[in-house]
């Protein structure tokens, strides 16, 4: 028996998925969250070169953002982000409701850098290799976790 946390909605997780695929695309992200007054419900747009994630952070360039996203396409949230060095692994943080997190560059392209790896409850971990990777290429990295299943 597979114990996998509640699912969202249809609605909710089509939302998401959108919202998410249109930080991806267009650079682009609609900022707006459900405990602000209703003056501050309006969305704010980021400039090409800022990012504002959905927790409010801003990603600069040449930061790198990635998107990690379940095998059916649902956003994952508070999904653990590790850096991988020869001396062990180092805590960068969690995703936010969107399943984004902003990395710093200088922390990826780092000598000692070794790999970047996603972990969450219920799911296999994933990762880059440094090594087999240019993040000065893309600004944008979508990473899939895919579920564990019991049969």
């Amino acid at each position: 028996m597979t114990m996998l946390p509640e699912p969202r909605s249809a609605k909710s997780s089509s939302r998401l998925v959108f919202l998410g695929m249109l930080l991806i695309t267009t650079n682009v992200m609609l900022c707006c969250s459900s405990h602000r007054t209703s003056a501050q419900n309006e969305p704010v747009l980021a400039s090409s070169s800022n990012i504002m994630l959905f927790d409010g952070s801003l990603c600069r360039k040449p930061d790198v953002i990635f998107s990690v996203v379940s095998a059916d396409s649902q956003a994952l949230e508070n999904v653990d982000v590790y850096l991988v060095g020869p001396t062990g692994t180092k805590l960068l943080g969690r995703t936010d409701p969107l399943g984004a997190i902003c990395i710093s560059y200088e922390e990826i392209s780092a000598p000692s850098t070794q790999a970047i790896l996603f972990c969450a409850d219920w799911f296999f971990c994933g990762g880059f290799l440094i090594a087999h990777e240019d993040f000065s290429k893309y600004r944008d990295r979508l990473i899939v976790l895919a579920p564990f299943t019991v049969k």
